[in-house]
């Protein structure tokens, strides 16, 4: 019990014992044994109290306790966990703040957190604050190390999360910013990387969630912008014309209505969106698209059942 070194040893076997458990999904039996680690880790950082590392063990095991919880659908304690983890590792991050061990370290409890406070629908202001505190240290860690794509890549899909959480909540102005900065970090993974899929599908999306937010922030030609950056940056195998073509179909609708313009801008406007809607429904079919009920569904095409050729694509595509 005088030698801490054995102790943390012990703690340690322990935990993985929990992590084989919780993995052979044997919850009950993993949740016991970090009943039992908890405890010891716990007088260990209390003995210790000048060895960061026994509380910085002790947050990753709460973090761990609390994924078991919640796969358990105990929701509360899970909560409880999560926090208790983030209380300890910021507490250590708060003496030692250009700590990039301790930035990586709250990534997992807040992602978990946000991702339950999310789910249970808790505070938005609550949430709201989880949300961007993951967000700022994922953003140190790809600042801190600009020559790894998966930090940008994975920074810019928290960002778009983000994003998306403020969309859902009607807060569309921070919503575009924070898929601007999604597009950044996705273009910064893809010069890492040129050839990841993953890393340019990611940007796709933002840009077409760029592209819609834009619309509910009645600025039809930003969205058009942003499909005209979504086209040049998708990749052959691209499959979302038709969710782009609804953009420009609704920028048209915004654009013939817009009264800051005169009417044969509105006009104008309304009859390129249109036509650029067209195009990419036409893409879209030769990609395999045969969705006629969206397409009859979907109100942002309201703006296109008028034409001539989009009658003729709805009707050749009713034939497949």
């Amino acid at each position: 019990p005088s030698v801490p070194a054995y102790r943390q040893e012990l703690t340690c076997g322990l935990n993985e014992m929990g992590i084989f458990l919780a993995s052979d999904n044997r919850a009950a039996e993993a949740e016991k044994v970090w009943g039992r680690v908890l405890p010891l880790q716990e007088q260990l950082a209390a003995d210790f109290p000048k060895n960061p590392v026994y509380r910085e063990e002790l947050a990753k095991y709460h973090g761990n306790l609390g994924v078991v919880y919640a796969h358990a659908d105990r929701l509360n304690q899970a909560e409880q966990s999560y926090r208790r983890a983030v209380e300890l590792l910021e507490e250590l991050e708060k003496a030692d703040p250009d700590s990039a061990v301790y930035w990586q370290d709250l990534v997992a409890p807040y992602t978990n957190l946000v991702s339950l406070l999310t789910a249970v629908g808790t505070s938005a202001d609550e949430t709201e604050r989880c949300w961007r505190r993951l967000a700022a240290l994922k953003e140190k860690l790809a600042d801190a190390y600009p020559n790894v794509p998966s930090l940008q890549g994975d920074l810019a899909v928290t960002q778009g999360g983000l994003a998306q959480w403020m969309r859902d909540r009607r807060k569309p102005a921070d919503a575009r910013d924070f898929l601007q900065k999604a597009i950044g970090r996705d273009q910064a993974a893809l010069k890492l990387e040129p050839q990841n899929a993953a890393f340019r599908q990611s940007l796709c999306s933002h840009y077409l969630a760029l592209a819609q937010t834009f619309l509910d922030l009645n600025d039809h030609g930003a969205a058009a912008d942003a499909v005209a950056h979504l086209v040049k940056a998708a990749p052959a195998s691209w499959s979302d014309q038709h969710l782009a073509a609804a953009c420009l179909a609704r920028a048209a609708s915004e654009a013939a209505t817009d009264e800051k313009l005169t009417e044969a801008k509105r006009e104008e406007l309304a009859a390129t969106y249109g036509g650029e809607a067209m195009e990419l429904l036409r893409q879209a079919a030769a990609h395999g698209f045969k969705d006629v009920d969206f397409l009859a569904r979907t109100k942002e095409f309201t703006a296109l059942r008028s034409r001539d050729d989009f009658k003729a694509l709805t009707a050749e595509l009713a034939k497949k």
